[in-house]
């Protein structure tokens, strides 16, 4: 059932205030995977793969997914419920996330001849108003805990995150990774230079074997994009945290809704129909 803030919501379950501002909440088959990006581009600190190991590993242990009913733990880059030719992608590819045992040992190595002041001007950015606060602190406070570090949060509109998340033009981001048109190639592209580089991430192999896809089908087609998957796994520019199983849809009118996932909650304080 949603929940409400005491004396700062209406009640969200009933009436026809819901059935105007709701169009519905639905299930997903397949939407897409919270991701916590680290922008390997060069001359970022994220260049160094034992860094990026370390703290997705440690991020992985330390967030707790929701008990909402709105995220499940993420079983891989790409989401549930998706095919290539006919075939259950994510059963047929099985489990690509990678094995992180010692990350702390990790960060103690990659640390080796890098300074304090390697991390200026490093942050995490997240959307405004999306519902990632809690979870960006959770990660945080590991982090700060097992590493010693502690990031300032970004929190920027939506267009503004979007733009930036494109141009490259953050350090860590926790971004949503969808699934247009239900696509597992088109997914995995955006990792490549060719599909926007959205991680900076940039292995010639890994954009040789995603074309070599296009050009299979069947069973060795999934066994190239799981590879794929694998390696860009590996590489941790972007580690797979949650996936997302509902989703909320408003009518075109609706502004100033603010809604938590995390709980749920629907906060109507601010709420306009225009």
């Amino acid at each position: 059932m949603t929940q409400t803030r005491a004396d700062r919501s209406a009640d969200l379950t009933s009436g026809p205030m819901l059935q105007k501002i709701i169009l519905f909440s639905i299930p997903l088959a397949a939407s897409s995977i919270l991701q916590l990006l680290f922008n390997a581009a060069e001359g970022s600190v994220f260049q160094n793969q034992q860094l990026r190991q370390a703290l997705a590993g440690i991020a992985r242990e330390n967030a707790d997914v929701p008990s909402s009913g709105l995220y499940a733990a993420a079983k891989g880059l790409v989401p549930e419920g998706l095919t290539v030719d006919g075939l259950d992608y994510r059963e047929t590819a099985g489990n690509p996330l990678p094995a992180i045992p010692e990350p702390k040992a990790l960060y103690l190595a990659a640390r080796q001849g890098m300074a304090t002041s390697d991390f200026s001007g490093v942050t995490l950015l997240l959307p405004k108003n999306a519902g990632l606060s809690e979870l960006a602190d959770q990660i945080n406070s590991a982090w700060q805990k097992e590493c010693s570090l502690f990031f300032s949060v970004e929190e920027v509109e939506q267009d503004e995150f979007d733009a930036r998340i494109a141009a490259g033009k953050y350090t860590i981001a926790l971004a949503p990774i969808r699934a247009e048109g239900g696509s597992v190639y088109q997914m995995l592209q955006q990792f490549t230079t060719a599909g926007g580089s959205l991680t900076g991430y940039a292995d010639p192999v890994y954009a040789d074997r995603l074309a070599l896809s296009a050009q299979q089908t069947g069973k060795a087609r999934c066994a190239l994009l799981a590879q794929c998957e694998q390696q860009l796994l590996e590489s941790c520019t972007v580690v797979p945290l949650m996936a997302q199983q509902k989703r909320l849809l408003l009518a075109n009118d609706v502004r100033d809704l603010v809604f938590d996932p995390f709980f749920p909650v629907l906060d109507l304080t601010w709420a306009k129909m225009s």
